[in-house]
This record gives structure tokens, C-alpha cells and sequence, in this order.
């Protein structure tokens, strides 16, 4: 089950369809293009960058704690979403501890 944090980040292309990208994401069509970004699965790691379309296959629909901190329309713009995450991370808590913001 996909959960949405609530101070989710869009990048600039994702926030003008909005709506659109996050019906599209709940509906699991048309999500070519679209990505998440989602704590990491890796402890060593801060945040997983994952195709949209990836929400599809039944290995994610089963996973119980998915928490979308971010959507972009493009890679590069996930790039970008997942640096700000970060940054806003560090700079409200000092640390890279993702669960510390969460």
C-alpha cells in the first residue's frame, strides 16, 4: 500500500499536473516517465529514486510501508526532488538520518 507523506516534495514539471501525475500514481496507469522517491530499502542509503511504472509489479503492491516523500516527472527532475529532501533534511535535523524528519 502506497503511502503519501505529508510534506510530500514535487519537482517543478511533476507540481503542474499534480492532480493528474497523483491519480495516475493511485490508479497505477499512465505512469510512464513518473517517478517516486521513497525512503531507502538499504540501510546505507538515504532515499530510493523508483520508476512509477515499478509500482505495478506485485513485489511493491505487497509492501506495507512504501512512503512516497517525493514524485518528478523525468529523472533528472528526481535527481533534483531527492537533493532537496536531502538538503532540507540536513538542515532541520543536522543529521542524514531520514527517520529523524519523517
Amino acid at each position: 500500500m502506497t503511502e503519501w507523506y505529508e510534506h510530500m516534495v514535487m519537482g517543478e514539471k511533476a507540481s503542474r499536473h499534480r492532480f493528474d501525475i497523483l491519480e495516475k500514481i493511485r490508479s497505477k496507469k499512465g505512469l510512464r516517465g513518473i517517478y517516486v522517491i521513497v525512503p531507502a530499502m538499504n540501510p546505507k542509503n538515504i532515499l530510493d529514486i523508483i520508476p512509477a511504472k515499478e509500482l505495478e509489479k506485485d513485489w511493491y503492491e505487497e509492501r506495507q510501508d512504501l512512503l512516497v516523500v517525493g514524485v518528478a516527472k523525468g529523472y533528472d527532475e528526481a535527481l533534483e526532488v531527492a537533493g532537496q529532501i536531502v538538503g532540507r533534511l540536513y538542515r532541520t535535523t543536522g543529521s542524514f538520518e531520514l527517520e529523524r524528519m519523517l
